[in-house]
């Protein structure tokens, strides 16, 4: 949805699939944190080491064993996570066009210098490339592990259900009222931190009135002399028409 609205310039939806990214995964963040104990980072976070000695088996077909990301997918979730808050964050501050018009700039960008806005809006474009790069890689491992592996990694994660060999612990599961608190925490976040600093974006921002550039300034003093002299000649004009119309009534 970003992809395609930023790419046709439906720059609202845009902006508002970019605020539900934000807001997804400030909560993801959290709930590393505080959610249930196979969602959390100490959980499935191993060493790289470890990530690579999964990847030497990759090939070997052998049980699920696993009730949360291995090791290699655990740092592919950091990968990802760490992608979509540049992504989403650096599109706050973006500048889709030099004069910074109200419809296509991030509502950030007054915030900072122009400079600094065009080199966010250039590492906003080319995370957009590693973001799908990594997208397509994550979605390669899935059908991967399905097709020679035999592991099924997607419907346990949308119905929260494995079936796990004897033995093997389930998980502690956080409750869905922590869920929708943090949810709702990580909404409220991003909406004050867009809100607030915007607000004061706009009320500091270059373009705010007293605080023209100097080209501004140097066309509005033009402006100022030329129409002065507009001024002069509509009065002349004015004294001309009056004597005519007191000539045409005599």
């Amino acid at each position: 949805l970003s992809f395609a609205s930023g790419k046709s310039g439906a720059w609202t939806l845009h902006y508002l699939s970019g605020y539900a990214i934000l807001t997804l995964v400030l909560f993801r963040i959290l709930w590393g944190f505080f959610g249930s104990e196979n969602a959390r980072f100490l959980h499935f976070l191993k060493s790289p080491l470890a990530a690579l000695r999964q990847l030497g088996r990759l090939t070997k077909r052998d049980s699920d064993t696993e009730t949360s990301h291995n090791p290699a997918g655990g740092w592919m979730v950091v990968v990802l996570l760490a992608l979509l808050l540049t992504q989403a964050l650096s599109g706050l501050f973006t500048n889709h066009d030099p004069g910074f018009s109200y419809s296509q700039h991030g509502p950030l960008a007054l915030k900072v210098t122009e400079a600094t806005s065009e080199s966010l809006s250039a590492l906003h474009l080319a995370v957009q490339r590693y973001l799908l790069l990594a997208i397509g890689l994550h979605v390669l491992a899935i059908m991967f592990y399905k097709l020679v592996k035999g592991h099924e990694l997607v419907m346990p994660m949308l119905t929260g259900e494995k079936l796990l060999p004897e033995g093997v612990k389930a998980p502690r599961l956080a409750s869905g009222r922590l869920a929708l608190g943090l949810l709702v925490l990580a909404g409220v976040a991003v909406f004050l931190f867009v809100r607030l600093l915007g607000g004061l974006a706009a009320s500091n921002g270059p373009h705010q009135a007293g605080c023209l550039p100097a080209a501004a300034a140097e066309g509005a003093m033009a402006g100022a002399a030329g129409d002065g002299t507009l001024l002069e000649g509509s009065v002349k004009a004015s004294t001309v028409s009056a004597k005519r119309r007191r000539l045409q009534g005599v």
